[in-house]
């Protein structure tokens, strides 16, 4: 068996090597893989190697950037083209976990206020659930729970499918959905439109009566 170099973790695998014969601290040898290998194992008795940046796999490994390394090509999280979505190979950049289908576990988030059914928001707090969905398991009274959504929430896929619930007004939206005068149910109080107090601006419960449109801060537009 060869004898490891003092960066190496171990030395046993193929070519005598798991972790050993290492040259620098960003790619393998034909004799074994380099110290900045995470893992050895895999192509060339490493899983970790051959990285060329911080956003995708090559051939023989994984790149820099992948914060674990299993999965096709030896990687869970690379092969990445946004901060959005995933591909066949793994997880996006912007993706807060990996793991799941694809090896994302939130990806092909379209915006910062809902699920798709592919995934979740970019805006939700934890990551778990029903299609990988970040819009669930949330501890405050501005996203979803366990047993629906919040007040806060714009868009509640997921458990219970709830968008507009926990209302309590004539204004607002009800369990059932949102309110005669609403024209969308979401934001503060589960309601784009209601509780307005004014005819010039919006209050942090909704817009005004004077305003034309409803979306925007605060759920107002205001023209």
């Amino acid at each position: 068996m060869a004898e490891a170099n003092p960066g190496c973790k171990a030395c046993s695998g193929p070519k005598g090597c798991m972790c050993c014969k290492c040259t620098s601290d960003d790619c393998c040898t034909d004799e074994g893989c380099s110290a900045g290998c995470k893992a050895c194992s895999g192509p060339k008795g490493c899983m970790c190697c051959k990285c060329t940046s911080d956003d995708c796999c090559t051939d023989k490994g994984c790149s820099a950037g992948c914060k674990a390394c299993s999965g096709p090509k030896g990687c869970m999280c690379c092969k990445c083209t946004s901060d959005n979505c995933c591909t066949d190979k793994g997880c996006s950049a912007g993706c807060k976990a990996c793991s799941g289908p694809k090896g994302c576990m939130c990806c092909k988030c379209t915006s910062d206020d809902c699920c798709t059914d592919e995934g979740c928001s970019a805006g939700c707090k934890a990551c778990s659930g029903p299609k990988g969905c970040m819009c669930c398991k949330c501890t405050s009274d501005d996203c979803c729970t366990d047993e629906g959504c919040s007040a806060g929430c714009k868009s509640c896929s997921g458990p219970k499918g709830c968008m507009c619930c926990k209302c309590t007004s004539d204004n607002c939206c009800t369990d059932e959905g949102c309110s005669a005068g609403c024209k969308a149910c979401s934001g503060p109080k589960g309601c784009m439109c209601c509780k307005c107090t004014s005819d010039n601006c919006c209050t942090d419960e909704g817009c005004p009566v004077g305003c034309k449109k409803c979306s925007g801060p605060k759920g107002c537009v205001c023209k």
